[in-house]
């Protein structure tokens, strides 16, 4: 997982201890509240694998260790390279995912208005929003995964990766993506995980770079619709869906997908 940039801290691998001891049915007295492996057990790991070291990362200014930079990106691309040569991928089966927040409170367009009004208003959902994750998934030839709601093997039906025939998943570096069961049905399942450097998915995430900023614009403009459509109501997440769905097929264009993958180099 350190090869392919997953960095874990002595909590994520408490956390995956702790989810294989339940997994392989093994008796344990961890924290069952906090999901995670003690301390002690952590010190008789690192002592039976002298191999391993706790580092203490480097001490770097803000603008180096948040920013878009030369030593992040070069080490991402080599990971990305290794894993290219590694196996023959095709264009099509290196595939870009991340998430995107819908809140059922849209953000309102541009009105006119009268010249020296001070406050003008449009009609919206409610002051306080809820949020609906929607991810997304696509390649470097124009492909998308339809978008995921929920998540539950719904990459692997649609985009078929197999042990002979590897896709490579590029992802932020969230720990969600960390989770020992995940990680085990990506290898069963031939996908190749690489994550991107930390604070560079706008910069590197395809998605980010063209299709993104079109979806979000789109649904908004959509919402704006749906509530002039709707006097009254609220917009709930199943509303969220529907309007969503109304956008994405849209907003999904081949030209945006190899764009992206062609600005950011994957």
């Amino acid at each position: 997982m350190e090869k392919a940039l997953f960095g874990l801290t002595t909590k994520d691998v408490r956390r995956l201890a702790y989810d294989f001891a339940n997994q392989m049915g093994i008796k344990h007295r961890f924290n069952t509240n906090n999901k995670m492996a003690g301390y002690d057990w952590l010190s008789g790991f690192m002592s039976r694998h002298p191999e391993l070291a706790i580092r203490k990362p480097e001490a770097m200014n803000i603008a180096r260790a948040v920013g878009f930079n030369r030593p992040q990106v070069e080490k991402f691309f080599d990971v990305y390279r290794g894993v290219l040569t590694s196996h023959e991928y095709s264009d099509a089966r290196i595939w870009n995912m991340n998430e995107t927040g819908l809140s059922n409170v849209q953000k309102p367009g541009n009105i006119i208005a009268t010249k020296g009004t001070r406050e003008v208003g449009k009609m919206t959902s409610g002051e306080r929003g809820k949020t609906v994750t929607a991810i997304c998934a696509t390649n470097a030839v124009g492909i998308y995964i339809p978008p995921l709601f929920i998540f539950p093997r719904h990459f692997c039906e649609i985009a078929k990766p197999s042990v002979e025939e590897k896709h490579v998943l590029i992802l932020d570096g969230h720990h969600s993506h960390k989770i020992l069961a995940d990680v085990e049905f990506a290898r069963a399942n031939g996908i190749v995980m690489i994550t991107l450097p930390p604070h560079c998915t706008q910069k590197m995430q395809p998605l980010y770079k063209t299709f993104f900023k079109a979806l979000k614009n789109a649904y908004n403009a959509s919402a704006d619709t749906w509530m002039v459509a709707n006097q009254g109501k609220r917009i709930s997440f199943y509303d969220i869906a529907e309007i969503f769905a109304s956008v994405y097929n849209r907003s999904a264009t081949v030209e945006k997908s190899v764009n992206g993958s062609r600005v950011c180099g994957i």
